[in-house]
């Protein structure tokens, strides 16, 4: 038995205060499974709590979201589309498309001319991240592909910041492109419609980035790679049951590389949790300074000293550390009570095979074998 424990009420707790953070629209980015909460019912979650459009980069992601009901609200396609099936498709489930160049625009048109339908579009701008979109410069462009494409509904236009949790002149920059882009683009003759560049960093640390709307997502989970500034609740906790004990003689080592060594006769708990779970995987920190770069070099250097013994696991409100290289399937686990909360009522209770385990963990990296399980 392996899932993931999500808290409904922590999440909801989370939406409204990030509804409290922004009078704007929010738009509710569920990529990545839901950045790992499950696409469908983070999705429900988000729709039955105001949220009215929602952000998706995968098209068969936003068809399944038509498939199960979700026929009211806007799902924007943050990637654009180069293949005719694929717009085809596209079109038969009402989704707003992307478009970053003049060749996406124009391909799009000839779909939906043959199609005789008319398509939604957000025009992606970029201003840094270095992916999609149209580069400050390509205002006429972009301007005329829309001016020409008359089956073209231009509803949204927005960009990608690359470093939200960076220093404000950064973002600033980023904006003021971004803004020029559209005040230029406009100024030929086209209404690109709603603006949007802030993510879940800029939503909650600048407010002049909110613009018309704000694309969330990460916020949602309360899992940021910076100081939590408003009380988000961390969402995601990774279960599963111990599957063996044993008791390691003093010598004995475990794990790959014999990575661990025991000091000292130690009992030892096998748990059906690897990295192909998810478990002890973390979001890469996000370096913005060499100061940032040297903690994080520091982490590593700790993690190598200590024989990897990062990860930890509560059993029975106690914490425990894992020991030895994590496995891809497996992990074994210190029984060397590391810590407790608080004193117990009374004893614990004994730890056997099929006690219950828990462990702090980010959705995003749970593979989607786990059972999502909301409570």
């Amino acid at each position: 038995m392996k899932r993931l424990i999500i808290k409904t009420e922590d999440l909801l707790q989370n939406i409204r205060t990030l509804h409290e953070k922004t009078e704007k629209e929010i738009i509710g980015v569920v990529k990545g499974n839901g950045y790992g909460l499950g696409l469908i019912p983070f999705a429900q979650l988000l729709v039955e709590n105001g949220i009215n459009t929602l952000a998706v980069t995968e098209l068969c992601d936003a068809c399944a979201l038509r498939e199960v009901g979700l026929t009211d609200c806007e799902i924007l396609l943050m990637t654009p589309l180069y293949n005719k099936d694929d717009i085809k498709t596209l079109l038969e489930n009402n989704i707003t498309a992307s478009i970053s160049s003049t060749s996406c625009a124009y391909l799009l048109q000839e779909v939906c001319q043959a199609e005789e339908k008319n398509a939604k579009v957000h025009s992606k701008v970029d201003t840094g991240m270095g992916r999609y979109g149209f580069l400050p410069g390509e205002e006429a462009q972009l301007a005329e592909a829309l001016i020409s494409c008359k089956n073209l509904q231009p509803t949204g236009v927005y960009s990608h910041l690359h470093s939200a949790f960076g220093k404000e002149k950064t973002v600033k920059k980023q904006l003021a492109s971004f803004l020029s882009f559209v005040e230029k683009t406009e100024a030929l003759g086209v209404t690109l419609g709603k603006k949007h560049i802030a993510n879940s960093a800029a939503t909650l640390r600048f407010k002049s980035a909110h613009l018309d709307a704000v694309r969330i997502g990460s916020a949602f989970t309360g899992r940021l790679p910076a100081k939590n500034c408003c009380g988000l609740k961390r969402i995601g906790c990774l279960e599963t049951e111990i599957t063996e004990l044993r008791t390691l003689k003093k010598g004995a080592t475990s794990g790959y590389a014999a990575a661990f060594r025991a000091k000292k006769e130690t009992k030892i708990a096998v748990i059906p949790l690897g990295t192909q779970d998810g478990f002890a995987l973390q979001k890469q920190q996000e370096l913005f300074s060499f100061r940032a770069f040297l903690r994080a070099c520091l982490t590593e250097f700790r993690r190598f000293i200590k024989n990897n013994r990062i990860a930890k696991v509560r059993i029975n409100g106690a914490t425990y550390s894992a020991i030895g290289r994590i496995g891809l399937v497996s992990s074994v686990i210190s029984l060397e009570e590391k810590r407790r909360k608080k004193a117990p009522p009374q004893q614990p209770p004994a730890i056997t095979v099929g006690t219950v385990v828990q462990a702090d963990c980010n959705p995003l990296f749970i593979g989607a074998h786990v059972e999502r399980h909301y409570v």
